[in-house]
């Protein structure tokens, strides 16, 4: 025990001692836990600690068994990094991630979007449903159609465009284009990852170009 001490990371220290008191006070603890510790060459690794009470010759003792899990810490650690990567370089292009629970209508959305509309977190339920009734109501079927034609399997993505409204009332441009990635054994759509971006300077530009054209024709 004491050789564990010496080896186990100072931050994680405080862990064992308060494990160590919830159980003199007779709590209940989850049987794992992970902690970092550091070999003899000075390298930090993550470890998982399983504990349960074993019964030996008519006495009850604790014990730890331990498996290195730095590569899984180190995998997740890749993965979390990526993520911040890519959600930076969507904010940089004006864009926002999304992550649609096809089953529930559950909607993952960074956290960005909607307070670029002009909401805050929890005005606005995560779902589907509370979603589309932020959109313009002769927009809606364009995004019904492409969104049915990509689960049908007749496009490799769906991609529409349409009108969202904001907390003061007022309306912006979406593009909006998502991927369906998994399916159950029943062939059924699980889940669908996508991105969306406020092009209203865009569509105006549009228009803009539109009018000179009309304007050009005319005289």
């Amino acid at each position: 025990p004491d050789d564990l001490a010496a080896r186990l990371h100072p931050d994680d220290q405080e862990l064992l001692k308060q494990r160590r008191r919830d159980r003199a006070a007779g709590k209940e603890l989850p049987p794992r836990y992970e902690l970092r510790m550091t070999r003899k060459d000075g390298t930090e690794i993550w470890m998982e600690a399983f504990s349960n009470y074993i019964t030996y010759d008519g006495n009850e003792a604790l014990q730890t068994a331990f498996m290195d899990i730095t590569k899984r810490k180190q995998a997740e650690a890749s993965a979390m990094e990526s993520r911040e990567r890519l959600l930076l370089a969507l904010q940089a292009a004006g864009m926002a991630s999304w992550d649609l629970n096809n089953q529930t209508g559950e909607v993952i959305d960074d956290e960005h979007w909607l307070p670029s509309l002009g909401y805050q977190p929890g005005e606005i339920e995560p779902n589907l449903r509370s979603l589309n009734a932020l959109m313009h109501p002769e927009d809606f079927p364009e995004l019904e159609r492409a969104a049915s034609d990509h689960l049908q399997g007749k496009t490799d993505y769906h991609n529409a465009e349409y009108r969202m409204r904001t907390k003061s009332g007022s309306w912006v441009w979406v593009m909006d284009r998502g991927k369906l990635i998994s399916r159950d054994s029943a062939g059924r759509p699980l889940r669908t990852i996508g991105v969306h971006m406020n092009i209203s300077e865009i569509k105006r530009a549009q228009e803009m170009l539109e009018e000179s054209k009309e304007y050009l024709h005319q005289i």
